[in-house]
């Protein structure tokens, strides 16, 4: 996959700081984006390895990796980047683990409607409903 930072929305994702914070429990940090992922594989939302989740915090933005066991993830498994300055700051150590697929889209909806939501994929039970279990 090319370099995400490389995307056309995400480099013209801009953050409106005239919103402030809603969210009585402080911004999103990283060890809730992974609390969250593991609680959302608990609840049957997302399933191992299926599944991503997108999360803009201040001025970074937060994305799961892709093929990696979402109840087992840690803080350093997301892939964090500026949205100022457009750079990666922060990937897991494995290079082999790469940001996911859903992280265009993500930057396509983030820049579309604002910087006060998350989204969560939920593709295998998609695929189940439409296509039941053969595939």
């Amino acid at each position: 996959m090319t370099e995400f930072v490389n995307d056309a929305n995400f480099k013209e994702l801009v953050m409106d700081t005239s919103i402030e914070n809603r969210n009585d429990e402080g911004p999103m940090t990283l060890e809730n984006f992974t609390k969250l992922m593991v609680q959302f594989y608990d609840l049957g939302w997302m399933r191992g390895s299926g599944g991503a989740m997108g999360c803009i915090s201040g001025n970074e933005l937060m994305i799961s990796p892709s093929a990696l066991q979402k109840e087992r993830i840690q803080k350093q498994d997301v892939f964090v980047y500026d949205i100022s300055q457009k750079t990666e700051v922060q990937r897991p150590a494995n290079k082999r683990i790469t940001v996911s697929s859903c992280s265009v889209l993500f930057s396509l909806i983030m820049k579309e409607t604002g910087q006060f939501l998350s989204w969560v994929t939920w593709l295998e039970s998609f695929r189940k409903r439409f296509y039941g279990d053969k595939n």
